[in-house]
């Protein structure tokens, strides 16, 4: 167990307690901060595993990241901190990407400026759609994976809240074994224009059709064409354009 005295620009009277590995890089964990407190104007932030995220006073990080008012793009990666308090810390944040989601699943407030997500863990239909509740303007939605909800049969008819001004919906993990989850998930945002999935399965692909009209772009690992819906939406408009003259 390694012990230093706390930085004083950091808190006056914490004691951080460091792993070999992390004591030798300490100069690195110094800089990053510093660096931080002196830049509050910064509109993108990348915080790297180096800075200690699981060491330092939650207290200090976010006074830190609530004196970015400029900040609108935020990156953090195996973090520990409540979720819910650094997003009404930086109330102007736009895009996010977290693995912990402490706070916000049960969170009863909206995140109302947050345009871009990414979950950087798997997470179920249910946890999902609590969370993009919460965001009412979220447009741009990316998840590591889906995994089935705690039973035995997975539920395949979605009667929840369906999300309308997510446009885009990326999906880093597919498995056969989990098609009907994925399925429900895609009926979740009937307005998706682009959706990328690693492949697209029997079920996920018949959702997609019968939910998401507006859809143009499907990427995956093997090409998925888009062509049968952009002929259905020509041959609706054609026969809308056809009832409007006769009703003329």
């Amino acid at each position: 167990m390694f012990h230093f005295p706390t930085l004083p620009w950091i808190t006056p009277d914490v004691v951080v307690t460091w792993k070999q590995g992390v004591l030798e890089d300490r100069h690195v964990f110094e800089r990053i901060w510093t660096l931080l407190r002196q830049n509050p104007r910064l509109v993108v932030l990348d915080i790297p595993l180096q800075a200690g995220l699981r060491d330092l006073p939650e207290s200090f990080i976010i006074t830190t990241l609530s004196s970015m008012q400029h900040l609108k793009e935020l990156r953090l990666t195996w973090h520990t901190l409540d979720t819910e308090t650094f997003l009404t810390a930086i109330p102007r944040l736009e895009r996010l990407c977290i693995f912990n989601l402490q706070g916000i699943i049960s969170k009863q407030e909206d995140f109302g400026d947050l345009r871009y997500f990414y979950i950087q863990r798997s997470i179920t239909v249910n946890e999902l759609s609590a969370i993009v509740e919460r965001l009412p303007k979220l447009e741009d939605l990316r998840i590591s994976s889906v995994r089935d909800e705690d039973k035995k049969e997975p539920a395949t008819v979605w009667t929840g809240k369906l999300f309308r001004l997510v446009k885009k919906l990326k999906l880093n993990v597919a498995h056969d074994f989990n098609d009907d989850t994925i399925a429900l998930l895609v009926r979740l945002f009937p307005a998706v224009v682009s959706v990328h999935i690693p492949t697209v399965f029997e079920k996920t692909k018949e959702a997609l059709w019968e939910n998401c009209y507006d859809l143009d772009e499907i990427v995956s690992e093997e090409a998925v064409s888009t062509d049968a819906w952009r002929q259905r939406r020509l041959e609706d408009a054609e026969k809308q354009s056809k009832e409007c003259k006769h009703d003329n």
